[in-house]
């Protein structure tokens, strides 16, 4: 594969212990520059005589992502949590922190709770380097939304336009067009800005929260991990509680939240104070109720809200606006502003059509690989009907697609089909939860792109609505 990055900014940092050179040197470093991965390593990027902090800011801040080869070594050397350190203070999008797990060790809370690759058993290490592989590949930036601000400015001047009488009755002969865009953008964003909460209620809460469940309580990491997933589920509810406030759903859509939600943050509180069990399984059954419906209930609103918004006919009404002011003496400039924004909300409708559309499948083949998982009694059997419908579903995205994700997607998939038809359970587990990592990837990704364009869309409802007051004046 080819170098991912410009050679001025690699695409990993290593941090690791001295004592475990040879291993890095030797199988890390090898295998990541076999596959095209540009590295930054001290024993070849430190000069001689650079302060070590200083060369290890550098090296960690101009990589897209620093690997922490955890080892005992590693957590007792007092250099590697500096490395950490800047590694981290940068924004997701633009550098990531990627745990490689060598040898048991005691990891500090900010650590533990990344998902690591897991190198500790040797029969594993190809496929956790597959998965480190996909981690490096799959993070790059997200393709620019369609800017609203074109759509905005144009809007702007046709609001100073509409001074003109020929303009105003064109515009007049359209109201119902804007009015209805208007408030069904607003409506959008609303079911936008749950579908989120929800999806970072699974995330950050639910999958994060039975995770520690395993060790609890005996163990001190897993309860003090479950503390920090409490303070992140309350917050989740607080947001879900200011969506609730300034949405206009319809009264009670979000009653779960008082009869579930609440009550899983109070059990989860009880459990973690009283170390008691029964009271963490409640908490889960709670938010797993959530987590069966409410996601796939909100999509559905979404993408009918999305499919609701009359953005063609209102598109079709500026295109004549537009015409008819090709006779009139106005300023060229607005006219102009004003043609250019018809334009890009065209794009912005042709791109958010897609979004939602590859937003439903993901979300279906998501919710279908959750449910298996939960549902999978292990056998061959159990999971083969839901494999073909997940196939069916994910299938027509990656045909004829050339983008990097489709590499790796393909390949797992394939490893799963294969377990399967080789009637192996333990391996077309393994297979699975790989490829249920990767779909969720690419789910999250999908799921910010539509958040983006969703946001930029929201920008014509503020010019809206005064051309909108400027009509009625």
């Amino acid at each position: 594969m080819e170098a991912l990055h410009p050679q001025n900014h690699p695409d990993v940092f290593l941090s690791y212990s001295h004592k475990d050179r040879e291993w890095v040197q030797d199988y890390l470093l090898k295998r990541l520059r076999e596959e095209g991965v540009s590295v930054s390593i001290d024993s070849e990027d430190f000069e001689i005589g650079d302060p070590s902090i200083e060369a290890m800011a550098k090296a960690a801040s101009r990589c897209r992502h620093t690997i922490l080869v955890l080892t005992p070594d590693w957590v007792a050397s007092p250099w590697a949590h500096f490395e950490w350190t800047v590694a981290a203070s940068a924004s997701p999008l633009e550098r990531r922190v990627l745990p490689l797990l060598l040898k048991d060790c005691q990891l500090s809370a900010g650590i533990s709770q990344l998902v690591y690759a897991d190198f500790r058993e040797l029969p594993r290490r190809e496929a956790e380097f597959a998965k480190l592989l996909r981690a490096i590949a799959g993070t790059a930036p997200l393709p620019e939304p369609i800017k609203g601000e074109p759509v905005r400015r144009g809007l702007v001047a046709l609001s100073e336009l509409i001074q003109e009488p020929a303009v105003r009755e064109a515009v007049v002969a359209f109201r119902i067009y804007f009015q209805r865009v208007c408030d069904r953008i607003g409506t959008l964003g609303d079911y936008k800005d749950l579908h989120d909460s929800l999806h970072e209620l699974q995330l950050h809460g639910y999958d994060r929260i039975i995770q520690e469940a395993r060790n609890f309580p005996a163990d001190d990491q897993a309860v003090d991990n479950l503390r920090e997933h409490e303070a992140t589920l309350r917050s989740t509810i607080e947001k879900l509680r200011r969506v609730e406030e300034h949405a206009s759903f319809p009264a009670g859509e979000l009653s779960w939240i008082e009869k579930y939600l609440e009550p899983a943050l109070d059990s989860l509180h009880a459990a973690v104070e009283k170390l008691e069990p029964k009271n963490l399984r409640r908490s889960l059954s709670l938010l797993n109720r959530v987590l069966t419906i409410r996601p796939s209930e909100t999509n559905t609103r979404l993408n009918d809200a999305a499919r609701d918004l009359p953005l063609a006919e209102l598109i079709d009404a500026m295109g004549v606006v537009h015409d008819s002011m090709s006779s009139l003496d106005l300023d060229v400039h607005k006219v102009q502003e004003f043609g250019i924004g018809i334009k890009t909300l065209d794009h912005l409708r042709q791109t958010l059509s897609t979004l939602v559309a590859d937003h439903d499948r993901w979300q279906e083949a998501e919710q279908e690989l959750r449910l298996t998982e939960e549902t999978w009694d292990g056998t061959i059997e159990g999971i083969q009907d839901s494999w073909l419908r997940i196939h069916e579903t994910l299938e027509p995205m990656t045909v004829g697609n050339t983008e990097l994700w489709t590499v790796p997607f393909r390949q797992e998939a394939q490893r799963l089909s294969d377990a399967i038809a080789a009637q192996n359970p333990e391996r077309a587990r393994r297979c699975f939860r790989s490829f249920r990592r990767e779909v969720s990837i690419h789910f999250h990704s999908v799921d910010a792109m539509l958040k983006d364009q969703c946001d930029e869309l929201r920008k014509a409802v503020d010019p809206l609505a005064v051309l909108l007051r400027r009509i009625e004046a």
